[in-house]
């Protein structure tokens, strides 16, 4: 049996970088992925001429994605288009592009709260400015070397200590409690608080008001392209990719990771085990449960995660200038007038009824992605993997029993008049409709109940939220990378996880000098 210095499990965005990081470094990979294709949640698929990103829509560089590309030689400046915002209501709409106009925009629609929301605004604003600083390409030191890199990382660690009680009070207060703090009970502040994850901390919330407008990007030619590029200059670097590969378990030897099996009975022996998918799989399926500690794994298996996203998928006969009349940016969200969904609410067929909408222009600057005269768009919205008995299969994630593609066709359709609403006649001229729910994204990524982002990003709820970061396991040679692994998740978190695992792994002998010095030092503190 061919052995390989390193396998990667998952093809998603970590276990890309990681692979192709490794491929530099010399080290012979082998990557598997579950999927007939690479990419994971940041994939897409084509569907009669018309192409949609599966998952994510775009994303945040935050000082790590276009630098790490940089670092592989991947980036290119003219790939990238920056991807816009519209934030619309039924009583008028808001272009995120000059911060100064929008916050302007926003009051001027709500002149009744203009005081209470200038408040709030001056608070969010302040804190974005803060992210902004530390989390940006400029600043970055990923892509620097030599004093350039040293300065960074010096000017970003006078930042993290001149503001560390800012930042504190950031991560330990939900965008809910600022909200609250700042504005009387409305429809308004309730739909404003449902923004992006519940009760998220507020650095989190207040992180869209720099990335809308300063740091938010989408590959030109779809992001299944960037994804087959990371494929494709992993191979080109001598790595070798297998789709359709489904890891079960992880080979261990003496409490030593030694190589995969998959579902297929394939067996694949490696020096050292990347997984790129989520810790309750690594834990609860893959290792061999005598090996690990059950409080651990019964901590992983019952960590709340957080929520999945249902995606309705359109191509639509209007041209850019018909949509144009409508969409003036990449992205708009839509809030409709009326309460705000309780996701919590799982037996409420009414759920998606009234829910926000993110309206995606997919083919907007690039019309290759879709037919002549014709268009991509993409609407999300949050649920609940427990809507419905579990969306109608009761807890069988891989069944699609005929209450399912009711409960599909419905939701398909409540989306679909949202969106009509806000684009008048749109649902007249659908010639594609197709709609993911969370048993899609557990279907081609296997993430546990369809979660989006790893981890719940609501305070006091993510396993991770004290950790940060869990990139090694409790088996020598087996480490863990992707959204489950670094928290807060997301994209560029997941790069950055790969990134510094195939770091650890090219110095694997002073690693493992480092390991077994902290577990000597446990071990004779546990005696005493």
């Amino acid at each position: 049996m061919e052995q390989y210095d390193v396998i990667v499990v998952g093809a998603g965005t970590a276990g890309l970088f990681c692979s192709n990081f490794l491929a530099r470094y010399g080290k012979k990979t082998l990557l598997l992925e579950h999927n007939h294709q690479p990419g994971g949640l940041t994939g897409g698929f084509w569907r009669r001429k018309f192409y949609f990103d599966a998952g994510d829509q775009s994303f945040e560089s935050g000082g790590m994605m276009i630098p790490l590309l940089k670092n592989l030689g991947l980036y290119r400046p003219g790939d990238w288009e920056f991807a816009d915002y519209t934030v619309a209501y039924d009583r008028g709409s808001v272009v995120m592009k000059d911060q100064k106009k929008a916050l302007n925009g926003l009051l001027d629609l709500f002149p009744e709260q203009r005081e209470e929301m200038s408040n709030l605004y001056s608070e969010m604003i302040r804190c974005g400015e803060l992210l902004g600083s530390i989390s940006n390409d400029r600043t970055s030191p990923i892509d620097k070397s030599g004093l350039a890199r040293l300065r960074s990382i010096i000017d970003l660690g006078r930042t993290f200590l001149s503001h560390r009680a800012e930042m504190k009070e950031m991560m330990s207060t939900s965008i809910p409690e600022l909200y609250e703090r700042h504005l009387p009970p409305s429809d308004f502040r309730d739909r404003m608080t449902n923004v992006g994850y519940r009760n998220m901390p507020v650095g989190m919330g207040a992180g869209f008001w720099f990335t809308w407008f300063e740091d938010y990007w989408y590959y030109k030619r779809g992001l299944q392209a960037l994804m087959d590029d990371l494929a494709k200059s992993f191979a080109e670097h001598g790595g070798v990719m297998h789709c359709n590969q489904t890891v079960d378990r992880i080979l261990v030897e003496k409490q030593k990771a030694t190589g995969v099996r998959t579902k297929d009975g394939n067996h694949y022996q490696g020096k050292t085990v990347v997984f790129a998918g989520t810790l309750q799989r690594l834990y609860g399926d893959l290792v061999e449960p005598e090996l690990l500690d059950p409080a651990l794994v019964e901590e992983v298996r019952t960590a709340p995660l957080s929520e999945p996203l249902v995606a309705l998928y359109l191509g639509v006969d209007m041209s850019d200038e018909e949509l144009s009349r409508y969409l003036k940016t990449h992205h708009t969200l839509y809030f409709p007038d009326g309460p705000v969904p309780d996701y919590d609410a799982s037996e409420n067929e009414g759920m998606h009824e009234k829910a926000f909408t993110e309206i995606n222009w997919t083919s907007m600057r690039c019309p290759e992605l879709a037919p002549r005269n014709k268009n991509s768009l993409v609407l999300q919205t949050f649920t609940s993997y427990d809507w419905m008995d579990k969306w109608g299969t009761g807890g069988d994630d891989f069944k699609r029993p005929k209450r399912y593609k009711e409960l599909k066709k419905k939701v398909g359709d409540q989306m679909l008049e949202t969106a009509n609403q806000y684009i008048p006649g749109l649902k007249d001229r659908v010639v594609y409709q197709t709609l993911g729910s969370p048993l899609s994204t557990i279907r081609f990524t296997l993430n546990p109940e369809g979660a989006s982002c790893g981890w719940s990003m609501a305070l006091g709820k993510s396993y991770l939220q004290d950790k940060w970061l869990s990139l090694t396991t409790p088996i020598d040679g087996l480490y863990s990378i992707g959204h489950t692994a670094f928290w807060p998740g997301g994209v560029p978190m997941a790069a950055l996880s790969g990134t510094i695992v195939a770091q650890m792994i090219k110095h694997d002998r002073k690693v493992k000098i480092l390991r077994d010095g902290v577990r000597l030092v446990k071990s004779r503190c546990a005696w005493v």
